[in-house]
């Protein structure tokens, strides 16, 4: 009879239904149920549950608060079903803390995975830190948990003593596919890592203040920085900075000065506009095909961006470990993205003048243009601007073109050709285009 009743109950503990963590939405959309704020949805959350925030700025006057162990998804534009259907790139989500408090303070396992956090002071702390008695960890405050970040963007924050992108108090911080730049503290302008654990994969440091990374150890407890497959360039202070016994391992990265390692390099990353946060690589840089494919985790098959993260490029030798194609450093894989102009290189007459226009796609390779003129289409053409017209050089937006040309007589007509050059200097031609300006253009006079 015992024996019947254990079964009884285990029968019925298998028909019972399985609880599943919930979602819970930020941010207005046909998801009908959403909460206006990030903290009113993580204060209704339970453990495990996740909470998605729609695209838009987020701005906080005091920290947010994460005491339950969630997940922070950015990225949505407030009609998907399934997170897979985020575009973190496109629908740009971000905590802003208006230079008022830390963004995020976080006491409880969490992911944080698609957003972009800035402006966060620690000035005055959330929290004291406990090992320091000092205000710590402008963007984000973590203490005693495990913390992963991921496909994020931390500029612009500021601590007074450690930490002003992230202050990592003990246990595990993983970050992924992220940049950090612009972030300033006396310690640590990017991450200050405390007794903890630290691995950073395929993420761009850059720009900051007060050393890229500060490793921060006393005895009786452990702290170690793992670093693959990512750029540390151009931090005031230095890039690294570990005292007595903390476990360094970096491999296949670029580190400003040098550090040893497996695959390291100590080279110019050459980004395309750092100095205004463009820190995707330029078609000649050197941690292009430089990464370790064996590092990248099986679940992250696209960049920061939200493109392919393994892509070969042909005119780049492989430098890195794996198969090809091979992983680039950093949080950006290079794709070369050459202009496309036949369809949008126009010639419009006007009077004694062709406004000469074109388009081009997003693109990080080109250095500029040329236009040339001839009387026929099979003609000589000569070049007829001074000087090189340099293109707009943006990974995520195209950019459009327009030139005057006044050299030339009503009711003849004149044909066009464009020339676009890469940073390599190879040069494409389009066209040609042809009109005839007129004093009246369609009267036929």
């Amino acid at each position: 009879m015992k024996k019947q009743c254990i079964l009884l109950v285990l029968l019925f503990s298998l028909l019972l239904p399985t609880a599943h963590a919930a979602v819970l939405h930020v941010g207005s959309g046909s998801w009908g149920d959403s909460y206006s704020t990030i903290q009113e949805a993580i204060n209704a959350a339970t453990a495990e549950d996740e909470i998605w925030v729609k695209q838009g700025t987020y701005p906080v006057s005091a920290y947010i608060t994460v005491d339950k162990a969630v997940s922070l998804y950015g990225g949505f534009n407030g009609t998907e079903t399934l997170r897979s259907q985020r575009d973190w790139a496109k629908n740009v989500t971000t905590i802003d803390g208006q230079n008022l408090a830390s963004c995020l303070y976080i006491t409880a396992d969490t992911t944080v995975d698609g957003f972009t956090i800035t402006n966060g002071n620690a000035s005055p702390p959330p929290v004291s830190s406990p090992m320091t008695d000092q205000p710590c960890g402008g963007g984000i405050l973590k203490l005693f948990c495990k913390l992963i970040v991921a496909n994020c963007i931390v500029k612009g924050n500021y601590a007074d003593y450690c930490g002003g992108g992230i202050m990592n108090m003990a246990d595990d911080l993983t970050v992924t596919n992220c940049v950090f730049s612009g972030n300033t503290a006396d310690a640590g302008g990017a991450i200050y890592n405390a007794i903890g654990n630290v691995t950073i994969i395929n993420s761009t440091l850059s720009g900051n203040s007060g050393t890229g990374i500060w490793n921060y150890w006393y005895e009786g407890n452990t702290c170690s920085l793992t670093i693959k497959n990512s750029i540390l360039w151009g931090d005031s202070g230095g890039e690294i900075y570990s005292w007595p016994n903390v476990a360094v391992s970096i491999s296949y990265s670029n580190i400003q000065d040098g550090y040893a390692g497996m695959g390291n390099i100590n080279s110019n990353p050459l980004f395309i506009d750092p100095a205004n946060g463009d820190y995707h690589l330029q078609s000649i840089s050197p941690c292009i095909d430089a990464g370790d494919n064996t590092a990248v985790p099986s679940e992250f098959t696209a960049d920061l961006d939200g493109n392919p993260r393994f892509t070969d490029d042909q005119n780049i030798a492989d430098t890195g470990h794996g198969t090809p194609p091979i992983v680039d450093m950093g949080a950006y894989e290079y794709a070369s993205t050459t202009i496309v102009v036949p369809s949008s290189f126009t010639a419009s007459p006007l009077n004694r003048a062709i406004v000469l226009a074109w388009s081009s796609k997003s693109g990080t390779d080109n250095a500029g243009f040329n236009l040339y003129r001839a009387r026929s289409e099979d003609g000589e053409y000569v070049k007829i601007n001074p000087s090189l017209i340099p293109a707009e050089r943006s990974s995520t937006q195209g950019a459009s073109y327009e030139f005057v040309d006044k050299g030339v007589r009503n009711r003849k007509t004149y044909y066009y050709k464009l020339e676009d050059i890469d940073l390599n200097g190879t040069s494409t031609m389009h066209g040609p285009v042809g009109t005839t300006p007129r004093m009246v253009y369609g009267t036929g006079r």
